[in-house]
């Protein structure tokens, strides 16, 4: 009989535990990562049942923390981060600084090394991405002041581990020298591969990536694309590591940072999308797989411990630095509640201590369990915001202070949305169609914001002060970056049905308020385009049938008059 391929026997069983417990967690409520790590624990070789090759399971893994980190490039917006840096900033640190003094606590209970307990507290210190957006998102507050300050927070968190992640190598290599000198030395050394790096991909990057990938888009093929986003996050990673010693992670991460200022920044990020997901999956259930159940036998002690500082403690650090700051009590209960679980970052940060031997096979599997304990708990203490505000501000002597605290008119503003910076009219193709339409709503002091896929139109349309983004505007991806949730009118000139269809679609989960305007060419389409959402429909044929007797009546009134 053919032996399978271990590969195929992983992305089988893989893929399939976790699309079936993700289902179940999602349908519970939680978020798919807690149904991930159960697929890896089931899988791994420490429970019974089928197994999973884990070393070809973590080095698949390791391409999911590439696509992850070159998404987080892609996605890293410092505009964000410096609307609510008056908050964001010193929170995170405090927040950060508490988190390790917090586990630092646990080493005379628990004979724990300093260096696994600082390590340790960094990785509990920062909060899932994936959940976080869910959970603000959910709540319809990701837009507000709650959302804005708690997305610039994890921003700040995000910078904060991955100078850890650059940090962590660097430390370990001095460790293992006793000569002053060469401490030094190699000290030296790592920080010059670091800088030497971080100058080839962003200075020098800065004109070769965008180069390439418009290149790429010129050719107008879809697959070409794709690849050309691939090779450059992974390539990039792997030069990184091989070239100046630093962790593939932040290769891919500086990459995202490079590609996102491009004008085919928003399609990268759409079109790389689906395979960061899939290998994050991967990842995720890479983490599962080291997970050994005795550990929690043994060390259940070290995991309450752990736990306490995930939800009460860094919740509690959060509310007191934001309420100081003189936010509301319901802004400070939403940012620390939000920020009250572990993620992506702490399996990344785990992965590169266990393999610089800061970490024991036994400290991820603690991890993966306070993981799956506080990403499914925190959708839960979420709901119970409104409860927790009503019992704070009915404290004899506090309550009353708190009420009197409200934000400041600095503080609103910078917490403004990018709503009023966007244009209120999204126009899909830059044809003749789209040209017309542009110039005449520009004639009446109207602006519009331009998708299009020729990279060539894009480039010029802003060279001439024009907002325009390279990208397939079937992606939700492309639609979310180009502002469609804040968008007002949405103007389709796409005459393909299967294509348009998919952008209104799209269009109206985004924002489900929007008008949209479409154009087609046959009347026997109106019919299926106003089901699907459509408000003003063009029809062609009608059109030219207006046109045309309107041409022959003013050929013919003359003659017969």
């Amino acid at each position: 009989m053919h032996e399978i391929p271990p590969l195929i026997v992983l992305l089988a069983l893989g893929f399939g535990f976790a699309l079936v417990f993700g289902l179940l967690t999602n349908w519970m409520k939680l978020s798919p990562i807690v149904g991930y790590l159960i697929a890896g624990i089931l899988l791994g070789g420490n429970t019974p049942g089928p197994s999973a090759d884990e070393h070809l399971a973590t080095a698949l893994g390791e391409i999911g923390v590439i696509l992850l980190m070159f998404g987080v490039g892609l996605h890293f917006k410092i505009q964000e981060l410096m609307r609510v840096r008056w908050v964001a900033i010193p929170g995170a640190v405090f927040q950060s600084v508490c988190a390790v003094g917090l586990t630092m606590a646990l080493i005379p209970l628990f004979d724990l090394r300093v260096s696994t307990a600082v390590v340790m507290g960094i990785a509990i210190s920062v909060a899932s991405t994936v959940l976080l957006i869910r959970v603000l998102t959910d709540a319809n507050v990701l837009h507000s002041q709650q959302g804005h300050i708690a997305v610039g927070w994890l921003i700040v968190e995000d910078l904060f581990t991955i100078a850890v992640l650059l940090i962590l190598p660097i430390v370990k290599e001095s460790r293992n020298q006793t000569d002053g000198a060469t401490i030094v030395f190699e000290i030296l050394r790592a920080l010059g591969g670091i800088v030497a790096a971080i100058v080839l991909i962003v200075v020098v990057g800065k004109r070769l990536f965008p180069l390439l990938m418009n290149v790429v888009a010129r050719t107008r093929s879809r697959e070409l694309f794709v690849l050309a986003t691939l090779v450059l996050s992974i390539g990039v990673a792997l030069g990184s590591a091989k070239l100046f010693g630093i962790s593939m992670a932040l290769g891919a991460f500086l990459a995202g940072i490079v590609v996102a200022q491009s004008d085919v920044g928003h399609e990268a990020a759409a079109q790389a999308l689906p395979f960061r997901d899939a290998f994050a999956v991967l990842f995720f259930v890479s983490v599962g797989m080291m997970f050994d159940p005795s550990t929690l036998s043994q060390h259940y002690d070290i995991i309450i411990g752990m736990l306490l500082i995930i939800l009460i403690g860094k919740p509690l650090a959060a509310f007191l630095i934001v309420v100081l700051l003189k936010y509301p009590v319901r802004t400070a209960l939403t940012v620390s509640i939000a920020l009250g679980q572990v993620g992506e970052f702490t399996f990344i940060l785990g992965a590169l201590a266990k393999e610089l031997h800061y970490f024991e096979q036994q400290h991820v599997g603690m991890l993966v369990i306070c993981a799956i304990i506080s990403i499914s708990v925190n959708p839960l203490m979420f709901r119970a915001i409104p409860w927790m505000e009503q019992k704070v501000l009915s404290l004899p002597r506090l309550g009353p202070y708190l009420r009197e605290r409200g934000i400041t008119e600095e503080q609103r503003r910078m917490m403004s949305t990018s709503r009023e910076m966007l244009p209120s009219v999204i126009v899909v193709g830059y044809g003749p169609v789209g040209r017309t339409i542009v110039e005449n709503l520009k004639m009446r002091g109207v602006e519009s914001s331009i998708v299009d896929m020729n990279i060539d139109t894009v480039k010029n349309l802003k060279e001439n002060g024009q907002l325009a983004f390279f990208g397939d505007a079937e992606n939700k991806e492309t639609m979310e970056g180009i502002g469609m949730e804040f968008a007002r009118y949405l103007i389709l000139t796409i005459p393909d049905p299967d294509t348009r269809a998919t952008i209104i679609a799209t269009a109206r989960r985004l924002n489900p308020e929007i008008t949209i305007f479409a154009r087609t060419r046959y009347n026997s389409e109106e019919a299926a385009l106003s089901a699907i959402g459509v408000n003003t429909i063009a029809s062609e044929e009608a059109v030219v049938a207006s046109e045309l007797s309107r041409a022959v009546l003013a050929q013919i009134a003359p003659a017969t008059s």
